[in-house]
């Protein structure tokens, strides 16, 4: 007779053959409590680095295809608010590291959809922040990957001791500045909330300036495009017009670089594009990065305004 096997195991996903056999249909199950329970109980018997609790851990995950969702379940349960920041600090920053080689690989290039994997498919964000797409569009091989990593990070977290906030982080009297930024950016990482930024307005009258309605984090050089919110200030005061967005020489922080652009009909999506000249950078909650002018004046005369059209390809410039 068959016996149960000792060893709690795992079945995330599961990969179901259609009646013609033509396609295979992935369906997600969350974790079993009874593994999550169990796992958290050898985690506190016998410690981290026991071998029986690592042995447990890797049999378990390596048994079933996991998505960025269950290891994020996971590990929330094995740590505590403040050491499941800082896993997941060290889970993106090996992920970012392995994006570049993932995209090179024909089996991790691209999603289930044709779209090219990132950082966000990897740590199921934004617009894969649903379990369900997270197991139907990401490439096996890269939930594997994301997986082997999130392992790495977790067995590899070594505590500083206790966590300062990043606003009362000081240079040291004999710290280089290079050594400084770097304490200081794995801080800001791992308190402060990764939200997508939105912008939003609340003139009345020109120029409309943009502020953040949240916290905007800078890391690196690379051009960022932020989305605009119609609702959290009512109703738009410019309808129908075309618009010119550029940087505002009062507010505009002086390391941010604003690309001019032109929006036609209502703020959506895409609305603009900056990048920090010197990263990293920290731009605070309700800073005004930006302004938007109507290119047409009072007496809907046309206004010259050279600007480079806002299209969703990154900046060429």
């Amino acid at each position: 007779m068959h016996q149960p096997s000792p060893v709690p195991s795992v079945s995330p996903v599961v990969y179901k053959g259609s009646r013609g056999g033509q396609r295979v249909r992935a369906i997600h199950h969350p974790f079993p409590q009874s593994t999550i329970r169990d796992l958290c109980k050898a985690h506190r018997d016998y410690g981290r680095d026991s071998p029986y609790f690592r042995g447990l851990l890797r049999s378990d995950l390596d048994a079933a295809v996991v998505i960025p969702a269950d290891l994020k379940q996971l590990f929330s349960c094995l740590l505590d608010s403040t050491e499941f920041k800082l896993w997941v600090a060290a889970w993106r920053q090996q992920l970012r590291e392995a994006l570049p080689s993932l995209l090179r690989d024909p089996e991790t290039a691209v999603d289930d959809n044709g779209n090219p994997l990132t950082l966000e498919h990897l740590m199921g964000e934004g617009r894969w922040a649903d379990p369900s797409d997270q197991t139907s569009d990401i490439p096996i091989k890269a939930l594997q990957i994301a997986r082997e990593h999130a392992v790495s990070a977790f067995f590899g977290m070594v505590p500083d001791g206790p966590v300062v906030p990043y606003y009362k982080i000081m240079q040291g009297a004999k710290e280089s500045f290079t050594k400084f930024v770097e304490r200081l950016t794995r801080a800001i990482e791992v308190q402060v909330t990764e939200v997508a930024p939105i912008l939003v307005t609340s003139s009345r009258h020109e120029p409309y300036r943009l502020r953040l309605t949240e916290a905007l984090y800078l890391r690196t050089a690379d051009w960022t495009f932020l989305s605009i919110n119609t609702k959290e200030q009512g109703a738009w005061p410019v309808q129908g017009k075309e618009l010119v967005i550029i940087g505002d020489c009062k507010y505009t922080p002086q390391e941010v670089e604003i690309l001019p652009g032109v929006l036609v009909n209502n703020p959506r999506d895409l609305v603009l594009w900056l990048r920090c000249t010197h990263p990293p950078t920290f731009i605070p909650k309700g800073q005004v990065i930006a302004q938007i002018i109507p290119t047409r004046g009072p007496n809907n005369t046309p206004v010259a305004c050279p600007v480079q059209a806002i299209t969703e390809e990154r900046p060429r410039v």
